[in-house]
């Protein structure tokens, strides 16, 4: 038993030191320095929920925050255009391109044939969308919109956008 007893604690000590390996220790360059299980929250939307006089050159935003982190990103390889859908009423599915703005906490959607003017959209986003670190949006953007004959992009910065709520 003395010797089993010895030959564990050789391993351990030939392992090397394993204090904080999965504990959610911060600090250093170890991989658990940067954990974090606060899940990105969707806040805004550009256009917002029913809106109306949307203009036909729209490029729809879905804006997150980040709680608890200092520099929010979304995983790149998680934000795709399979992840979403853009249908005109009543059933005519518009195909999309979508990519993240520079500082990671927007979606921007980008439909690849233009709108047509007076038109109900309806954009969902599906599951899947999650931050560097793993952690999937909690809330899922559904919004519609009307289009107006004018054109545009409605969501330039500063334009309309609404909170959503987490």
């Amino acid at each position: 038993m003395r010797t089993m007893f010895s030959v564990f604690i050789l391993i351990l000590w030939a392992a090397g030191p394993v204090v904080g390996a999965g504990c959610g220790k911060v600090g250093g360059d170890a991989p658990w320095s940067k954990m974090d299980y606060n899940h990105p929250v969707i806040v805004r939307t550009c256009p917002v929920n029913e809106q109306h006089d949307v203009t036909l050159d729209v490029r729809p935003r879905i804006i997150l925050s980040f709680p608890g982190e200092d520099e929010p990103d979304l995983d790149p390889n998680s934000v795709k255009a399979s992840m979403f859908s853009l249908v005109a009423a009543p059933d005519h599915a518009i195909s999309l391109d979508v990519y993240m703005n520079y500082s990671g906490s927007t979606i921007i959607v980008e439909p690849r044939e233009r709108l047509l003017p007076f038109v109900r959209y309806y954009l969902k986003q599906k599951t899947g969308i999650e931050d560097e670190h793993g952690n999937a949006v909690t809330n899922l953007a559904s919004i519609s919109f009307v289009t107006c004959d004018a054109g545009g992009d409605s969501c330039t910065p500063g334009g309309p956008d609404t909170n959503i709520g987490p």
